[in-house]
């Protein structure tokens, strides 16, 4: 009951966000977070189902605030999801978040605490063995040392953002054939 009506507010807020109606989408995400703690109450459910919903609902709240320029919020709440991550194991998850610090960072001008986060993100990529989860973080290590002026740099973080990207087509088409 309390997961089908987490879920069921959790749409409607990411219709609402879709939508550029934030009020109402932080309305829904607030009642999503309210059936998830109701959850807490509830023997039927088990701990990672109830962190689940709250590092999901963590990082469209994170979003929600990124959107309308609220980035310390944003970052608090990004924040507030990955514990969960980490607890998990949950790595995609987790250079998705790295990436969103990184580039909020990078939107505040704070380009050491940027690449921090881009860095983060690129260790826990690789760890992934998926070539696209180490195609943004690159990406982001590029414009960080645009920003700071350091060329050689950011040229070099774009090839590696290049290869991955070249790499990722590659085990596509060959995944591909393999289905053929």
């Amino acid at each position: 009951l309390y997961n089908a009506l987490c879920d069921s507010w959790r749409v409607l807020g990411l219709q609402a966000h879709g939508a550029c109606l934030y009020d109402s989408a932080q309305h829904c995400f607030d009642r999503a977070l309210l059936a998830t703690d109701q959850m807490k109450n509830d023997k039927q459910y088990e701990e990672r189902d109830i962190d689940d919903n709250y590092s999901s609902l963590y990082g469209t709240l994170g979003n929600l605030y990124n959107i309308q320029g609220m980035l310390h919020l944003a970052l608090d709440y990004y924040f507030k999801a990955l514990p969960i991550f980490q607890r998990y194991g949950w790595k995609e998850s987790q250079v998705i978040l790295y990436y969103n610090v990184g580039e909020l960072y990078l939107e505040l001008g704070n380009y050491d605490a940027a690449e921090e986060n881009y860095q983060k993100a690129l260790e826990v990529g690789l760890q992934t063995g998926d070539s696209l989860m180490v195609c943004g973080p690159y990406g982001g290590l590029a414009m960080t040392a645009l920003n700071a002026g350091n060329y050689q740099v950011a040229l070099d973080e774009q090839d590696r953002e290049r290869k991955q990207e070249r790499e990722a087509r590659k085990n596509k088409n060959k995944a591909e054939k393999k289905e053929d």
